[in-house]
């Protein structure tokens, strides 16, 4: 919570938090699928979801009492570039390669912040090996599901080098966003993040010559639930997480993301997938439940 100190929120491995982070995952999983489905250019999707999403938690905002000021929208500053990347990146990779690719490629981000977390956040961030040893596990699995890929008709490596850089700009956002917890309350700070990621996602959907007019009356109830699903829930239940949760156990969580993608993908719009991706989608699964269900540890000294 905002009032708490750091190193109180920081110690804490709550199972709220680890839900609610699932919960955004989960959400995401939805997003590629989506996106891939619809017969519209993937940042002109992402343009009419950010714009309804932005509405939205600036409307909710405002029903709270509460308005962004530029001291808030200045402190988001960095998370909303970040997410701004992070959004045009993939919804571009997402058209352009497979959905194991696209999003199986951003899962090796935990990687990077099992390391970089600690020397960022202390102590308290810190994994123990068997942690580690399962995010590493987590992370092959991940690999399986990927290079199984890479005969299927849709695979198509501009995309896969895509999705990289959105692994970077996700990794990024994590931690901006771990840093304003104890300044903005999650909402707030999602509200911020949605009007600064709207304003860097703009430019390049104006640029990339992609048609912008108005949606098909059928595309509209997919839009406003990408607005509502991924943007609203999952962006707020993920900010409040990392309050309760490490940003590598946060980023490890975010393996869900392309097993229950690939899966999504499979059943509801026929993407080939090869049989040792699902090999792989169960590597993963058992690495994350190891996580998950880890044996509670000491509180780290103050």
């Amino acid at each position: 919570m905002a009032g708490e100190p750091a190193t109180a929120t920081a110690r804490r491995t709550s199972p709220s938090g680890i839900a609610a982070s699932i919960t955004a995952m989960t959400s995401w999983s939805a997003s590629g699928v989506i996106t891939k489905g619809l017969a519209m250019g993937g940042l002109a999707i992402l343009t009419y979801r950010m714009v309804l999403y932005t509405a939205l938690m600036i409307g909710l905002l405002g029903l709270r009492g509460r308005r962004l000021t530029v001291a808030t929208l200045r402190t988001a500053l960095p998370g909303g570039t970040a997410l701004g990347l992070d959004i045009t990146l993939f919804f571009t990779a997402v058209k352009l390669t497979t959905m194991a690719n696209a999003t199986v490629i951003g899962a090796l981000q935990p990687l990077v912040l099992l390391f970089v977390g600690p020397r960022l956040f202390g102590a308290s961030e810190r994994a123990t090996g068997r942690d580690i040893g399962m995010a590493f596990l987590a992370v092959a699995g991940v690999a399986v599901v990927m290079f199984g890929s890479t005969g299927l008709p849709d695979w198509n490596p501009r995309g896969d080098l895509i999705a990289t850089g959105a692994q970077f700009a996700w990794a990024w956002y994590l931690i901006a966003s771990k840093r304003t917890q104890q300044t903005l309350d999650p909402f707030e700070y999602s509200a911020a993040t949605a009007v600064i990621s709207t304003i860097v996602v703009l430019p390049f959907a104006l640029l990339s010559g992609q048609d912008l007019s108005w949606p098909a009356a059928s595309n509209w109830p997919w839009l406003i639930g990408l607005a509502i699903g991924p943007g609203l829930v999952a962006h707020t239940a993920m900010n409040w997480s990392l309050t309760r949760i490490p940003v590598w156990m946060s980023s490890t969580l975010s393996l869900f993301i392309p097993v229950t993608s690939v899966l999504l993908a499979w059943a509801f719009i026929d993407e080939d997938v090869a049989p040792v991706q699902f090999v792989g989608m169960g590597v993963v699964l058992v690495a994350l439940f190891a996580v998950v269900l880890r044996p509670s540890r000491p509180a780290v000294p103050a």
